[in-house]
């Protein structure tokens, strides 16, 4: 995936937490954009780019 796949799946994830039905599928989408968010982390630490997600570091 490119960054702004990446980026992408990361805004949808939290989309689908927020129109999640359960608590259950709401942290299942936020651990799914966690993921996301670390790997643009690594991603952007690869390019030598201040990290988007710094907040999460």
């Amino acid at each position: 995936m490119d960054i702004n796949h990446l980026l992408s799946s990361h805004q949808i994830a939290l989309m689908q937490a927020d129109a999640a039905g359960s608590r259950e599928a709401e942290l299942a989408h936020r651990n799914r954009a966690r993921c996301y968010a670390e790997r643009v982390r690594a991603f952007q630490v690869t390019l030598g780019v201040a990290p988007v997600f710094a907040q999460l570091a």
